[in-house]
């Protein structure tokens, strides 16, 4: 089970049953805080008589309105008091009573997590749900949003700006009369707020970089909302004092990122893995170059940006790369070239300029510029994979194959072992020493023998080769990357043969690069589009590499050539397969999927529909990793993750009419145990509050009732249900936010009580 990700200024949301006897320090830690705060974490140990810090550091950790500053503990009540943050109320939000504000009322969202008075009456607390990281980002995350009593929003309207303000320790909530007359005045707060969140975002990515190798799943490279407004009260009580504009506006206006309740510099790499492999000081230069070449123009000082961009070969080969995926403006490469000196900062910004090119199909451009880059630096390392790319594609092997060694590629790579043959001359019929057919009066080898060209089958390989590396290449990838995602990795190759050809892929070579190519390689190419997916079962194999694949489902019989799947064939296996032609005879390119008959109807069925209406995300999701088709539990029913949380009204009298039926597991749990012995629910209590969980909606309805019994007047304040089917099931982004929310649920209200004994 994964862990538990905690919020930025505390562990967790509420202390774990096991910790309980701590909870007694929190008043004592509280009135400290407020009355003499800061304090550092000996003397808080001192006052409480708690010789073990860390004890009291873990309740510190715990409490919401605790918060570690950089003099020491405070008490966030007694430093946000007076402070006012606005907010634009929406439909959704008036709908729902509940105030998405992770960015605009961060601070709000922290102390409200253990509840917060609300002035008129009722408490404000703190709900989860699910969503992305970052509008690019496919990283799915939780958003936490402002909940209070029935009522408590009735009063406004979408398009109100919403201000809320803590005085006296509760939150005071009202219309900004006159938002345009109000935010015109705070101009100056404005540029102090704007300066403080971008050095703590500058600070936070530099952080991040030095311990990016550390393997810390805990580290992020933005600095958390919450605590930035924390330390700016601390330093500038004024500064929200009267109302601002809403805070992720302001924030987003100063070309700052947003993710979840995290800030970031533009272009921060919010998916760690943009930047593994990099050095502290590289991962910095990437995400200032990412960031200027978004939110820089023509009219910016464009230095910095060059210096980031050549801050070496590897960021510049991963900008590069981006590049073709997101050209650069048309004015912005302009005053680039302008700007640029020496060199590597012009033959970087060719660079930049042949990938946008190459991005917008501009193919015969890109390749221009890229021997112009090589002209000022011959050792270009990008540039040189890109001109190999472009020579092998046009026929010229030799000076390919020259270009891809200079770039670095190993001779064992999958472009140059399918160019080796075709770097050496064709055998001809004609003796090099003969006079040339052509009746030019010159020897064969001084004449015509350097015009000959392979046989189409010799050049069959190469041409997929260089299909893959398209494929590879800039918004080509995504649709390789979606196609995995909805599948396995373990099937990367049929992900990649099914963006080639039913995606498209194919069909952009051939409009981008095809006049590049010799008219049987258009033609080869023209016919491959032709051939689909097929399931095959290996019949036989034969010595030499022979493999008999039987079309199904009763469909001929065809004899490949393929020597990696006869290593791995067995008889009567599974194979999915494209199975082309080289010009000469069928062969197999892509690596099939092979595996057992009992995913036969299955895939028949997908492939079925397939041909009816296309859909390559519908054949790859044939391979995604799930449960069983319909889990069930032991009594029958369809496994779900079911969870409900009631008000109760007398919370002990309640409790011990439910522990007469139940069985106690631990301070304040209780199971319902079924008559094999199994658990069948939970229901577990937090003062005046009970969660009931179960693997069943069934059982889910078996608890409420039993509750319900107890309690007629118990109030549902929240319930939710995510089938285990949908964990493998649906898009990429519902299978995500269903496996969230499942990891939500058993991490929140589990926890550390997931026992051994739970039924499947």
């Amino acid at each position: 089970m994964a862990t538990h990700e905690p919020h930025p200024l505390r562990s967790h949301f509420s202390v774990s049953f096991a910790e309980a006897h701590l909870d007694a320090m929190k008043p004592d830690l509280l009135r400290l805080l407020t009355q003499q705060g800061p304090l550092d974490l000996v003397d808080l140990a001192a006052a409480v008589g708690e010789e073990d810090e860390d004890a009291v550091e873990g309740v510190l950790l715990d409490m919401a309105v605790a918060y570690e500053s950089r003099e020491g503990w405070v008490s966030l009540l007694t430093v946000a008091d007076g402070a006012v943050f606005t907010h634009v109320l929406t439909e959704d939000e008036l709908a729902t009573s509940a105030l998405d504000g992770e960015d605009d009322l961060a601070l709000w969202i922290r102390v409200a997590a253990d509840d917060i008075p609300l002035r008129g009456g009722g408490l404000l607390g703190v709900t989860c749900s699910c969503g992305h990281l970052a509008d690019e980002s496919p990283v799915v995350d939780h958003r936490h949003t402002l909940v209070g009593p029935d009522g408590w929003l009735t009063s406004f309207r979408p398009g109100d700006v919403l201000a809320l303000r803590l005085r006296d320790g509760a939150i005071d909530v009202s219309v900004v009369p006159d938002p345009i007359a109000a935010f015109e005045a705070s101009k100056e707060s404005l540029e102090e707020v704007r300066h403080a969140f971008s050095q703590a975002a500058m600070d936070a990515l530099r952080d991040f970089a030095v311990r990016a190798d550390d393997d810390d799943e805990g580290d992020k490279p933005g600095a958390p909302i919450s605590a930035v407004v924390a330390d700016l009260l601390l330093q500038r009580p004024a500064v929200f004092a009267e109302p601002l504009p809403p805070l992720g506006g302001i924030l987003r206006d100063g070309h700052l990122e947003l993710s979840g309740d995290l800030v970031g510099v533009a272009g921060t790499p919010w998916d760690g893995e943009d930047v593994d492999g990099l050095e502290p000081q590289d991962i910095v230069a990437l995400t200032l170059a990412r960031g200027g070449l978004r939110i820089l123009d023509e009219s910016s000082d464009l230095s910095e940006l060059i210096k980031n961009l050549t801050a070496s070969d590897e960021v510049l080969a991963r900008i590069a790369d981006e590049v073709e995926g997101e050209p650069v403006k048309a004015g912005l490469l302009a005053a680039l070239r302008r700007t640029a000196t020496g060199p590597l900062p012009q033959a970087a910004v060719l660079l930049l300029e042949a990938r946008s090119a190459q991005a917008e199909g501009r193919v015969d451009q890109a390749a221009e510029l890229i021997d112009s880059a090589l002209e000022l630096r011959p050792d270009l390392v990008p540039a040189l994979c890109d001109a190999g790319e472009y020579a092998a594609t046009r026929g010229h092997a030799v000076r390919a194959d020259q270009l891809f060694e200079q770039g670095g590629l190993d001779s064992d790579h999958q472009l140059r072992r399918s160019l080796r043959p075709l770097t050496v001359l064709p055998t001809t019929r004609v003796s090099r020493n003969q006079p040339c057919p052509c009746g030019s009066g010159q020897k064969y080898k001084k004449c015509c023998l350097r015009n000959e060209v392979h046989p189409l089958p010799a050049r069959a390989p190469l041409l997929f080769c260089l299909l893959l590396a398209y494929a590879r290449r800039g918004r080509h990838v995504e649709k390789v990357t979606e196609l995995v995602a909805a599948s396995s990795p373990k099937v990367f190759s049929t992900c990649v043969d099914l963006a080639i050809f039913e995606a498209g892929i194919v069909d952009d070579y051939l409009t981008e690069r095809g006049h590049w190519l010799r008219e049987d390689e258009r033609a080869l190419l023209n016919r491959w589009r032709q051939v689909p997916l097929r399931l095959f079962e290996v019949v036989a194999t034969r010595p030499g590499g022979d493999v008999t694949l039987r079309q199904l489902p009763d469909g001929p019989s065809i004899v490949v050539r393929d020597r990696d799947l006869y290593e791995c064939a067995k008889r009567q296996e599974l194979v999915l397969a494209r199975v082309l032609d080289d010009g000469d005879r069928p062969a197999l390119f892509c690596h099939p999927w092979h595996g057992d008959s009992d995913r036969r109807d299955d895939l028949l069925s997908a492939l079925a529909q397939h041909a009816a209406t296309p859909d390559p995300r519908a054949i790859a999701a044939c391979f995604a990793p799930g449960l069983a088709r319909d889990p069930r539990n032991d009594d029958g029913h369809e496994l779900a993750m079911t969870l409900a949380s009631y008000q109760l009204g007398d919370a002990d009298h309640v409790w011990g009419q439910l522990a007469a039926s139940l069985v106690e597991r631990g301070p304040e749990r209780l199971v319902a145990i079924g008559e094999d012995e199994k658990v069948r629910g939970v229901i577990q209590r937090r003062g005046e509050l009970v969660q009931l969980t179960a693997n069943s909606v069934e059982r889910m309805d078996a608890l409420q009732h039993l509750l319900l019994a107890a309690d007629p007047a118990a109030t549902l304040t929240y319930e939710s249900s995510v089938l285990f089917k949908a964990l493998g099931e649906g898009s990429e982004e519902e299978r995500a936010e269903a496996r969230a929310e499942y990891v939500r649920q058993v991490e929140e209200w589990w926890g550390p009580h997931w026992t051994d004994d739970e039924d499947d």
